[in-house]
């Protein structure tokens, strides 16, 4: 066999060979710890980020083609996504729309409906009709702010506004996009004076960081804004505690990602705590955080650290059934990573499959999703007709 026809574990491992060297002198060339080349070897990490791929290629003294190889049922490129070019249009134009100045051009129920309206599609992981009512909305908000300066609740609103454009890029890998709707949140979120609603800003923020894989950005933002919480939980109240509970989980999440499992299942504890003293049924600042969402980041992050065991046993135990279908859709994309790890072609390929019955978009466009079917794809000598027409229209199979 070619040595790039390999799984890239498999590569790694010969090319390490043929050097001469041994996992822990690898590991200590890149500066990771040997249990992490050993996963890598295994199939049961994958690099995400070009800079490590890079460093790898250069230890292994290969030019970083021969290291990635060419698998060519892999696009290079994934197809343009209308939807959030539509979205990026509605983010490049907020800012020049007209402005009303009276009061009497308000209407607060109409722009409550249309934010709650906006958040359900984000929550349902459908964008097609998010651009038609956060264009208008965001318009209206404008207004409100303008004619109302010194109104706490159009700031807040507006804050929510951009909060769901944000969670939407991110859900659909774009980050760029979501770090500018992120900063016009933290704007009016401060202009709001709402302490909790200034951190829920930072909390999009760090998933923004999740996704450009600055996992030192999101322990830096989401720690900041977790300590700046902590003392006013008391007088805050619950929506508060939620949001200090859903920065600790995108810090566990960027900790596992940095290889840190002891701060990471620290960070989850803490968590877990304060999710027992929220309670069931909320989902403050939309965060979804509680009991529930503790444990679907417990299998996120023991899938990051390559327990894929400890993952699926979390994973039994979850009752999903009143949590949204983008956090559903997500939850099974991280069970799908585990069954990968665990090389269980045909499990991972089933669950992926579920996952996007419940949100084609979101498994379409996710990160972790294209990553696995790329993976799948390329190591099955036979991959289904199934899972090739899912490569398909998620766009890592050329047509």
């Amino acid at each position: 066999m070619a040595n790039n026809a390999l799984p890239f574990g498999q590569r790694v491992a010969r090319l390490r060979r043929l050097r001469g060297l041994s996992q822990p002198e690898l590991a200590d060339l890149i500066d990771r710890s040997p249990a992490w080349m050993s996963q890598v070897e295994r199939g049961q990490r994958h690099i995400d980020r070009m800079s490590v791929l890079e460093t790898l290629a250069r230890a292994l003294d290969v030019p970083l083609s021969e290291l990635a190889g060419d698998e060519p049922a892999v696009a290079a490129q994934n197809p343009v996504n209308n939807d959030a070019e539509r979205l990026r249009i509605v983010l490049l134009t907020s800012s020049t729309m007209p402005t009303a100045r009276t009061k009497a051009d308000l209407d607060q129920a109409k722009l409550s409906n249309a934010l709650e309206q906006a958040w359900s599609y984000v929550h349902a992981g459908t964008y097609a009709d998010l651009p038609g009512v956060l264009a208008p909305l965001i318009a209206d908000l404008d207004n409100a702010c303008n004619a109302l300066p010194a109104d706490r609740k159009p700031w807040e609103q507006l804050a929510s506004a951009y909060h769901s454009m944000a969670a939407a890029f991110a859900n659909l890998d774009e980050p760029d996009a979501a770090w500018i709707a992120t900063d016009r949140a933290i704007q009016a979120a401060r202009t709001s004076g709402d302490p909790a609603l200034a951190a829920a800003s930072v909390f999009r923020l760090a998933i923004v960081f999740q996704g450009a894989r600055r996992y030192d950005y999101v322990e830096l933002a989401a720690g900041v804004a977790a300590e700046s919480l902590l003392g006013q939980l008391d007088d805050l109240g619950v929506p508060a505690r939620s949001v200090w509970g859903a920065l600790t989980l995108q810090r566990a999440v960027a900790a596992a990602r940095s290889n840190n499992a002891e701060h990471a299942y620290a960070l989850l504890e803490d968590a877990r705590a304060a999710a027992a003293e929220v309670g069931e049924g909320r989902n403050d600042y939309h965060t979804e955080f509680g009991p529930v969402n503790v444990q679907l980041h417990d299998v996120a992050v023991s899938v990051d650290l390559g327990d894929a065991g400890r993952a699926l046993r979390v994973a039994e135990a979850i009752s999903t059934e009143a949590l949204s279908t983008e956090r559903r859709t997500r939850f099974l994309i991280d069970v799908a990573r585990a069954h990968t790890q665990r090389r269980d072609a045909g499990r991972a390929a089933a669950t992926l499959l579920a996952a996007e019955a419940l949100s084609p978009q979101i498994v379409h466009d996710h990160y972790f999703a294209k990553q696995i079917l790329g993976d799948l794809l390329a190591v099955a000598d036979n991959p289904s007709a199934e899972l090739q027409e899912l490569g398909r229209r998620s766009g890592v199979l050329r047509s």
